[in-house]
C-alpha cells in the first residue's frame, strides 16, 4: 500500500467501485491541496501528505524512532483506501505524535538517525585492498559524471556517501532472516540544518494544520482521507 494521502470533500463517501477506473466521471469530488501556513515550501500540504516507499518516508521513521506513524493517528486498516476520520480524535493523536517526536528530538539521541545497507548490495570485495580498489572505481566514475550524477547511491559494488559524507558513530550487524538477512544498520549523525528544520517534525505540523482546516468547516463531514494504493 503506498503512502500518498490526499483530502478530498464530497456530499458521499466513495465506495471502492466509486474509486475504479471505469467509474470515472460518475462520482464527483474536490480536491484540497493548500501550502502550509507554517511551512509553505514544504513538500506536505494542507490536504496532501507526501511520503515514498523507501526508509527515509515518514510511515518508516516515525514507525522506527516513536512506534507511531500516519497509519495509527488515522486509524487506517491494512487495505483501506478510504479513511473517514474522527477529525477531533485523530487531532489529539497528531499532538500525541508531535509530542512524542519533539521528545525524541531534544533527547540525547535525537541529533542520531539510521539507514540500512540491504545484503543484496553486498559486492565481491574479499579483502580490504580489494574493498578500496571498489572504492577508487566508484570515486572516479563519480567525479568523471558529476554534478549530473547521483551523489548517494547504493549499486552491485555497495552503498556510496560521495556528496554529504555521513559522520558514522556505530556499524550494527542485523540478524534477519528473509528479506531482511546480510543486513547492515547505519548510525549517523544529522546535519545540523536538518536537526534545525526537520522535515517530519514539520510533517506532523502540516499534517495538524490540515486536520484544524477541516475542523474549521462548516460540512466538516463531508472530509475523508484516500490513500494511493
Amino acid at each position: 500500500m503506498g503512502l500518498d494521502v490526499y483530502l478530498y470533500k464530497a456530499d458521499k463517501f466513495p465506495t471502492e467501485d466509486d474509486m475504479n477506473e471505469e467509474k470515472n466521471g460518475v462520482f464527483s469530488e474536490e480536491g484540497v491541496e493548500i501550502p502550509s501556513a507554517k511551512y509553505p515550501k514544504h513538500y506536505f500540504k494542507i490536504g496532501y501528505f507526501r511520503s515514498s516507499y523507501n526508509e527515509n518516508g515518514i510511515n518508516t521513521v516515525l514507525g522506527t524512532l516513536i512506534n507511531m506513524d500516519l497509519y495509527d493517528i488515522f486509524e487506517k486498516e491494512k487495505d483501506d483506501y478510504v479513511v473517514v476520520p474522527n477529525w477531533v480524535s485523530v487531532l489529539h493523536k497528531t499532538n500525541e505524535a508531535i509530542k512524542k517526536y519533539t521528545e525524541h528530538l531534544n533527547s540525547p539521541v535525537g541529533k542520531y538517525a539510521i539507514t540500512t545497507i540491504y545484503g543484496f548490495n553486498r559486492g565481491g570485495a574479499k579483502s580490504k585492498d580489494d574493498a578500496f580498489d571498489i572504492f577508487k572505481k566508484q570515486f572516479e566514475a563519480h567525479a568523471k559524471n558529476a554534478p549530473t550524477s547521483f551523489d548517494s547511491y547504493s549499486c552491485n559494488d555497495g552503498t556510496f556517501y560521495l556528496g554529504e559524507p555521513l559522520k558514522v558513530v556505530g556499524v550494527i550487524k542485523g540478524r534477519g532472516t528473509g528479506i531482511h538477512s546480510d543486513e547492515d544498520y547505519i548510525i549517523f549523525e544529522k546535519d545540523e540544518k536538518i536537526i534545525e528544520d526537520d522535515f517530519y517534525l514539520q510533517a506532523l505540523e502540516i499534517v495538524k494544520e490540515t486536520i484544524e482546516y477541516v475542523l474549521a468547516q462548516k460540512d466538516d463531514k463531508k472530509y475523508y482521507l484516500h490513500w494511493s494504493g
